[in-house]
């Protein structure tokens, strides 16, 4: 999928490197891709955070990626960053922020994956990492 989006995407011109959200966006699809949980949909009672694995996973994976480079770049420790999830509507725990992003990661891998629209998910990875940003911003101000 990386090389897929530098080739058809990016600038022919130069090799470009894809931005971290990008790179994080490619590693969901890979995740998802290759589905390296495997849950048996037949067991019943099983959580629903269990059943969508592989997509808390995908989801994971990608934020450790965005956290990997904030942390190189402003030279912070191991628990100094991490990603922050807006409230959702409702706010309750079946309805929360990453609940609801990894169902729809679910629904896009069991249609079709060839649709896994990777600047589309660079993009609110790229908001979720301002969201931090602007939250963190806030604290340290009220502080």
């Amino acid at each position: 999928m990386r090389d897929y989006v530098r080739c058809n995407y990016m600038s022919k011109k130069v090799d470009v490197a894809l931005d971290r959200h990008k790179v994080a966006a490619c590693m969901m699809y890979a995740v998802l891709k290759a589905k390296p949980l495997m849950v048996s949909r037949k067991t019943p009672g099983l959580d629903e955070k269990l059943l969508l694995a592989n997509e808390y996973l995908a989801l994971y994976a990608a934020l450790n990626i965005l956290v990997m480079y904030k942390m190189n770049q402003y030279q912070l420790r191991e628990g100094e960053y991490e990603i922050l999830f807006p409230d959702t509507y409702c706010n309750d725990l079946s309805n929360d922020y990453a609940t609801n992003y990894c169902r729809t990661l679910y629904y896009v891998s069991i249609g079709n994956l060839n649709r896994f629209d990777v600047f589309a998910h660079a993009n609110i990875l790229f908001l979720l990492e301002k969201y931090t940003d602007m939250s963190r911003l806030n604290m340290d101000t009220e502080l």
